[in-house]
């Protein structure tokens, strides 16, 4: 079974499919043969939100289920000797603890009154850094918001080195913002899915430090190029995506940002989404790729906060 095979259906996966992708297997599956509906797909993009295939699901509550009977059987152990010792040495309370006791006591019964905590979902505005060759052209005025520190890196005819070292640059002055990085495709068939892979992962790694949220758009496709650009530009982004995959579990472990994939050949289905020349996209298919990149930027920009 090849990796763009259907795991449920073991058909392949084609670009003009809607399909979904194991991240902990990294197979391929058709959205239809698990149930889910376009609404939910869109919701794979929130950086707390990951699709795991059903034989991965079952590996992961296995370990769980494993894990907490070893954490249940350390903490009745750890109770048991706790009360062991209470029993041999009982103190009575000194008086500052007594006050202390009482003063909780009463904040929690006012706790009760007013009733649990009320949270709030806030919008906040944050610089976005957008760099890539001229498919992002049109992207400034649908995604930008409005906040200082806000810029667009529209590279024409940039292959991927060129991108990377933008990325680089801008990071030097960005701190705690959302970098948008899109993936060039000038040039790949010489540049090669190797080289193209790790220029990315530089550029990705370049913000690391900054506790910046970051996305990395996939090559974009080409209708003018013919099959053997859109086979390499495939596995290019497979290859990216893993990649990517790995960042985002090391940079959530170490609380040092987050970074997703956002996999647009959904958007880019139809041959009539692009202009004659084969390349760049039109004016509505411009509006609907933007209209992901929004969500993206919409998730990573709402937080929560609590209010009386």
């Amino acid at each position: 079974m090849a990796v763009d095979d259907c795991k449920v259906c073991l058909e392949s996966v084609s670009a003009t499919c809607s399909g979904v992708v194991c991240e902990v297997c990294d197979r391929w599956l058709h959205t239809a043969c698990v149930g889910l509906l376009k609404a939910s797909s869109k919701m794979l993009n929130h950086k707390n939100i990951v699709f795991l295939c059903d034989e991965c699901l079952e590996d992961a509550k296995e370990r769980m289920k494993d894990r907490k009977d070893k954490t249940d059987k350390a903490s009745q152990t750890e109770t048991s000797e706790t009360s062991s010792k209470d029993t041999q040495t009982v103190h009575a309370p000194k008086p500052q603890q007594d006050k202390a006791m009482q003063t909780e006591r009463v904040s929690e019964q006012q706790q009760q009154r007013r009733g649990p905590t009320k949270k709030k979902m806030l919008v906040k505005k944050s610089p976005i850094c957008i760099v890539g060759d001229s498919m992002i052209k049109n992207t400034d005025a649908l995604l930008r918001s409005k906040v200082s520190g806000t810029s667009q890196e529209c590279l024409r005819g940039a292959k991927i080195q060129e991108i990377k070292k933008k990325v680089i640059e801008k990071t030097q002055t960005e701190e705690n913002g959302l970098l948008v990085i899109q993936g060039s495709g000038n040039d790949l068939e010489r540049v090669g899915e190797e080289e193209t892979v790790k220029e990315v992962v530089e550029a990705v790694k370049a913000a690391e430090a900054k506790k910046m949220c970051v996305a990395v758009v996939g090559v974009i496709r080409r209708p003018r190029e013919g099959e053997r650009y859109e086979r390499l530009r495939r596995r290019t982004n497979a290859k990216i995506q893993e990649e990517v995959l790995k960042l985002k579990l090391d940079w959530l472990r170490k609380k040092m940002g987050n970074v997703s994939f956002i996999d647009l050949d959904p958007v880019l289905r139809e041959g009539m989404d692009f202009l004659p020349d084969g390349v760049h996209l039109n004016e509505t298919c411009n509006k609907r790729m933007c209209g992901w990149l929004r969500e993206w930027v919409r998730a990573r920009s709402t937080v929560c906060v609590d209010v009386a």
